[in-house]
């Protein structure tokens, strides 16, 4: 299942006869099974760079901090960037951060402590169930 938002940016009356304008950040979300899905927003385009942080799992589910043989990144957070600044989200795994990744969007914040990002994000959370 796969759902989206449209962009939107339209202008509203004021009442003291002007408009603002009003913008809306487009967001997409799918389950690809019973354990995989993610949530993404803003400008996720293949074309920009990326920074992904995943959190290392083993192969028993739980955060491992050594690398090894049964290493798994399950979760984790893919900025996409333009112009030094985070321009889209994608969560892969972790649910309900959408408003997070928006409000980092808007801040259009230069910020390139990625590790510090990513913990807005939790992804070192136990994990959550896929919402259907």
């Amino acid at each position: 299942a796969s759902q989206s938002t449209e962009a939107v940016v339209s202008t509203q009356s004021t009442g003291a006869g002007g408009s603002t304008p009003y913008h809306h950040q487009s967001m997409f979300w799918s389950d690809l099974g019973p354990s995989i899905g993610y949530e993404a927003i803003g400008l996720v385009d293949s074309s920009l760079p990326t920074v992904g942080i995943w959190a290392q799992q083993d192969a028993s589910g739980t955060i491992d901090a050594e690398p090894g043989e049964s290493e798994r990144y399950e979760k984790g957070v893919v900025f996409y960037m333009a112009e030094n600044r985070v321009v889209g989200v994608v969560a892969w795994n972790i649910f309900g951060k959408i408003p997070i990744a928006r409000q980092l969007i808007a801040s259009k914040d230069q910020s390139q402590d990625f590790g510090k990002l990513a913990k807005l994000f939790d992804i070192h959370a136990p994990d959550t169930s896929i919402s259907s």
